[in-house]
């Protein structure tokens, strides 16, 4: 397996998304009705997931500090199976906060994002990392820890057979000597050079004459341009509709994982644009499978919960909530009408699919449901693969598929406690009382 060590600046990417329709009093900016947040690592965090979606054994050489937000991130790094090497980080962790509405982002609010990285301490075990890998992607994000004196060491010493990747930044450092292939975006590579007129063809073979190496020069939806000794390549991609937010940084992982399996750089850049897109069309086809590709691709963790929901009450209240503590998102598995009715019996769902749906939707605790026609939700979950399945305490001596299914790609099932005295036969039995 390739190894592959991510040298660079960790963040902590929150998304905040949620649906607008009038304009604050006060301000020309919007009312945003908040229905989801999603924490994720971004920065060389997220480069290092990406690298191991790809197939890599990963080591992420980064510092990252001791306040909540670092918490979160080692959380999910470790979750993920990165090896993190934790150089320490003076400071607070940087956060980027996106606040979304649909797939549309209104605005960004940086926390530390401008503060330089200050390391507390230079590991034997960072060294190695670097000078042993495969391949290095150093994922720079502008603050300064590519440019300490010991990263820089040991870059440098890996020598020029083996393959450094260097996706750069617009404050950041000038790719070292030790760089086998940059992979800057067009509008990095033209604020490079000081000019937002030129070809991306031009901006490439400058980009790879003044850093003497190979440019991989991402064009979005237009492709790529590869310049190198041996010329000019011009890589084309199908166009994927959708926030490209990260489409960088798995290029980058993509290509490091290629060159580090021994891959010629048309190879790699050829799998890093395929990559790139195919990450870009999943985030926003919609539904329930869009948004676990969305949280598993970004190291968050997947819960799915199951059941009619036919009465909401507040023992399903307490369920979902209980649920959706578990991880970065929560999808409800709901059987449908057909599949009520065969186990439920004569008169059930009380509620149609629709309806059900949409009452679960308005619950600030639920971020997706999805309806199944089975007797159970495995079809669905095969689908889905969540980390973890959600289903209430009465179920916890029941041998349910769910549990073999999950443990098939890792996965767990969790039992959520019950609220006594709430149940929707009892309310059903209630309400048949008042009425006979």
């Amino acid at each position: 397996m390739t190894r592959v060590t991510v040298v660079g600046d960790c963040l902590l990417d929150r998304d905040w998304t949620g649906t607008s329709d009038r304009l604050c009093p006060d301000s020309t900016g919007p009312i945003v009705d908040l229905r989801r947040r999603l924490e994720r690592p971004g920065g060389a965090a997220l480069a290092a997931l990406a690298a191991a979606k790809h197939g890599a054994t990963v080591r992420l050489v980064g510092a990252i500090g001791w306040d909540d937000a670092g918490a979160s991130l080692r959380s999910m790094l470790g979750d993920s199976g990165v090896e993190l090497i934790d150089l320490g980080l003076r400071g607070p962790t940087p956060e980027k906060v996106r606040v979304r509405v649909g797939n549309q982002t209104v605005f960004r609010l940086d926390v530390g994002c401008q503060e330089e990285s200050q390391i507390e301490s230079w590991p034997s075990e960072a060294e190695q990392a670097i000078h042993r890998a495969d391949a290095v992607l150093v994922s720079d994000y502008g603050r300064g820890l590519v440019e300490d004196r010991h990263v820089r060491a040991a870059l440098e010493q890996r020598g020029p057979t083996r393959p450094v990747v260097w996706d750069p930044h617009p404050r950041g450092a000038r790719p070292y000597s030790c760089t086998t292939v940059a992979t800057p975006s067009l509008p990095e590579g033209r604020a490079a050079l000081g000019s937002s007129a030129m070809s991306p063809s031009d901006v490439a073979a400058d980009l790879a004459v003044r850093w003497r190496c190979s440019v991989a020069l991402t064009c979005g939806p237009l492709g790529a341009v590869v310049a190198h000794q041996g010329g000019l390549t011009v890589h084309a991609i199908s166009p994927s509709e959708g926030d490209t937010c990260g489409a960088g940084d798995h290029f980058a992982a993509a290509v490091a994982s290629e060159l580090g399996a021994g891959r010629d750089i048309h190879e790699a850049v050829d799998r890093g644009m395929s990559v790139a897109s195919a990450f870009v069309a999943g985030r926003h086809d919609g539904g329930a499978r869009a948004l676990a590709n969305h949280v598993r691709d970004r190291g968050g963790v997947v819960v799915a919960a199951g059941g009619c929901f036919d009465v909401l009450h507040p023992g399903h209240i307490a369920m979902l909530r209980h649920a959706r503590s578990l991880g970065d998102c929560l999808i409800v598995c709901i059987n449908d009408d057909a599949s009520v009715a065969r186990l439920k019996g004569p008169g059930r769902p009380m509620n149609t699919t629709r309806d059900r749906i949409a009452m679960l939707l308005a619950l600030e605790c639920v971020d997706e449901v999805e309806a199944f026609s089975e007797d159970d939700p495995t079809t669905l979950l095969a689908e889905l693969r969540p980390h973890v399945f959600v289903k209430g305490m009465d179920y916890a001596e029941v041998d349910i598929p769910e549990r073999a299914l999950l443990e098939q790609w890792g996965g767990r099932v969790e039992f959520a406690p019950l609220v006594d005295g709430h149940s929707t036969t009892r309310l059903l039995r209630l309400a048949s009382d008042l009425t006979g």
